[in-house]
């Protein structure tokens, strides 16, 4: 992806003809394709339990891609007066939300970890949920890629560290 930012004209035809169909000329020729900051961001949970990787990416793929999947096709009332993306719509975010939550709540019951409770389980999803959110509808100074993965997943992490304090 650094070579097709950097060095476009090196790319063979047909690489230059799929990115040229593919991709926003305006938004997007110059940026990262989203997957790449998703997986960086991934990186840092590499050496993190099961839960906290599958959590933040849970939230950064499926919460991320069902909102904008919902949005655009059934999105009627769109964020005009909430948040920064008044092309966004309520539905997607709302979509997206509650994926969120279910979603980190079904990583803990396919992988339980020993001493975590129902209640840790719900904040995790809680939490989750609340920052795709806040993400989803504020984000301005970096890409929400990033931060669907980087919060809930420090999120998550912090409530797993909390355990021997319930």
């Amino acid at each position: 992806d650094y070579i097709r930012i950097t060095h476009f004209q090196y790319l063979p035809d047909w690489a230059r003809k799929w990115y040229s169909k593919s991709l926003e000329t305006r938004s997007e020729s110059y940026t990262f394709i989203s997957s790449v900051p998703f997986l960086l961001t991934t990186l840092l949970f590499i050496n993190a339990p099961n839960q906290v990787l599958f959590g933040a990416s849970v939230v950064s793929c499926l919460a991320d891609a069902a909102a904008s999947v919902v949005g655009k096709n059934f999105g009627k009332h769109k964020m005009t007066n909430f948040g920064r993306y008044p092309h966004k719509s309520f539905e997607g975010l709302i979509v997206g939300t509650l994926i969120s939550f279910f979603g980190v709540i079904a990583i803990f019951k396919v992988y339980p970890l020993p001493g975590v409770n129902n209640l840790i389980i719900i904040l995790c999803g809680a939490l989750s949920a609340l920052a795709f959110q806040y993400v989803d509808a504020f984000s301005q100074k970096l890409c929400d890629n990033i931060l669907n993965t980087l919060i809930p997943g420090l999120l998550i992490w912090g409530c797993i560290l909390l355990i021997p304090y319930f």
